[in-house]
Formats: structure tokens, sequence, C-alpha cells
């Protein structure tokens, strides 16, 4: 149990959107892989698998996993990753604790310079979020409400 584990989870989220994740997950291979046939690979509420939710699980040999966007955080507080052989799943999982990348604008605003009935013209401006480092481009939508809808 103890040669077989994950070693040197890590994970970076790549999904900007507060109290939610995505991206991928990696880990070195065991010091002993040879009776490993899966990795399974679960969001929990610690470092030893409570109360786990299974995201998916991959084969021996390979030693990443695509966690999907948008998926919810709730009360999990790591990601973990257990060996499973033919006969159990490991006791003992490694993990990597959940840090939440939260890179969301503020303060949109926009004035409708455009004086034709129906249609729009102007400076959309926004703040950029504290931390921008993973953030590629913007994208803007015309939407119903603030939240989105019918974007």
């Amino acid at each position: 149990d103890e040669i077989s584990y994950a070693r040197n989870v890590s994970f970076i989220d790549d999904d900007m959107d507060e109290g939610e994740l995505g991206g991928y997950l990696y880990w070195r291979v065991p010091e002993d892989a040879s009776e490993v046939t899966y990795y399974m690979i679960y969001l929990a509420e610690d470092e030893a698998g409570t109360n786990r939710s299974l995201l998916g699980n991959v084969t021996v040999g390979t030693h990443e996993f695509l966690v999907p966007a948008d998926i919810s955080i709730d009360s999990y507080t790591h990601l973990t990753v257990f060996a499973r052989s033919t006969l159990a799943e490991q006791t003992t999982p490694r993990s990597v604790e959940i840090i939440d990348t939260i890179s969301s604008v503020s303060a949109v605003s926009f004035t409708d310079r455009d004086l034709d009935w129906d249609e729009l013209g102007g400076t959309v401006s926004w703040t950029q979020p504290a931390s921008s480092s993973r953030v590629q481009y913007y994208e803007m939508y015309l939407a119903s409400n603030e939240v989105g809808l019918n974007r």
C-alpha cells in the first residue's frame, strides 16, 4: 500500500470562476506500480479522502487526469489519487489541496452612444481581476441579465 501510492500530486485550477474547478491533475509514478491497474480520482473533504466523490479513473501508465471545467467545489478541499489493484483500492491516497483560481472582472460599465432604437454603440469598460496571470483573453456577450441569461 505504501509503495504503490502516487507521488508529487499537483493541480492548477484553470477554471477562473469562484467555487468551480477545471484543469489537469498530475502525479508521478509510484515506486512500485506492478500491482496497480487504475488510479481513482476523487474530490474529498480532506487529504485522507473523507466523503469523497468520484471524478473518474485512468489506467496505469497514465499520470494525469483532466478535471472538467465547471466542477463545483462545494465542501471539498482536496483532490485525491487512490491507486487500485485487481483486488482493492488502496486505503491511503495521495492528495493536493484545492486552491480555487478566481479571475472575474468587476465594475463593468457601458454607456450607449447610439441614438437609434434597438441598436447599441459605445465603449464597455471593466476593472481587471486582482490576479490575471491565468487569463488569456476576455469574452463579451449580450445577455438578458447580469448572470448571462440568453447570451
